[in-house]
């Protein structure tokens, strides 16, 4: 498995796994995917979608720094509970959602497709979503 990037409008706003290039953009260019339905309801911190639905949505491997920064986020899950690998959680379908953000904020909200943990830290905001391929 590799680690990819979702780019829109320049920015960096998702954080995935997949096993090869082919796999990564088949993830970004389905119509009916979790990433692109994410995209659209997930806000950044002045309120607005992540993604208005239209602009492309360009797909890449992440840098070694985008790379340690899912790696961290992951280890924290793990660590916290929010992953357990003793019930055969997949730590691949771990995404992290980046977002910019001016100050701290903390919350959590569950929906039926997984956990979603939003957090600020040194002034970018991680939403970390773990999908239950079970509640799919």
């Amino acid at each position: 498995m590799n680690t990819y990037v979702a780019i829109i409008g320049g920015k960096a706003v998702l954080t995935f796994r997949a096993v090869d290039d082919d796999q990564a953009h088949a993830m970004n260019n389905d119509p009916e995917g979790s990433m692109r339905s994410d995209l659209k309801v997930l806000v950044d911190t002045e309120g607005n979608p992540l993604w208005d639905g239209k602009s492309a949505i360009q797909v890449r491997e992440a840098t070694a720094a985008q790379h340690a920064e899912w790696k961290r986020s992951l280890n924290q899950a793990i660590s916290d509970g929010e992953i357990d690998l003793d019930a055969g959680n997949d730590p691949d379908e771990w995404n992290v959602y980046i977002m910019g953000a001016s100050r701290f904020n903390k919350s959590m909200a569950l929906s039926p497709a997984g956990a979603h943990l939003n957090v600020t830290l040194e002034s970018r905001t991680f939403l970390r979503h773990f999908v239950n391929a079970s509640a799919e």
